[in-house]
């Protein structure tokens, strides 16, 4: 793990930096951009934006496939706990995921749709545990 507690002001972003560690394994296609728009004082709800962004390929738009699961909340957790002073907390992520016109999604092209997307945004809940 590459982070440090010290480098980041608050917990939401050191909870977003190892976000962004888990989204940077071998083989994977390019993480999408992730930027903290806000969280409760308690650290246990944090709203993020993720973007994919026009001419990056990415696997999908699926939010749990780039983020939530359990192995992947077991390792956020460990990579939080070896760099903060604090226990984790349940963490609940609520994603504003936004594709910019000519993301490039490689899932499109295997339904036959062309692999160039059209611009949109949604938005999806990650709750640790469920």
């Amino acid at each position: 793990m590459r982070i440090r507690a010290g480098d980041f002001e608050n917990w939401p972003e050191l909870v977003v930096e190892a976000m962004r560690q888990q989204m940077r394994e071998p083989g994977r296609t390019g993480p999408p951009t992730l930027r903290v728009l806000g969280a409760n004082e308690a650290g246990t709800w944090i709203e993020v934006e993720m973007r994919f962004r026009a001419g990056v390929r990415y696997c999908c738009a699926e939010v749990p496939c780039h983020a939530g699961g359990g192995t992947w909340w077991e390792r956020l957790r460990a990579d939080l706990a070896e760099v903060s002073d604090r226990v984790p907390p349940r963490l609940t992520l609520k994603v504003h995921a936004v594709i910019e016109e000519g993301s490039l999604f490689v899932n499109l092209t295997a339904i036959g749709l062309p692999e160039r997307s059209k611009a949109y945004s949604f938005e999806a809940m990650l709750v640790e545990g469920e």
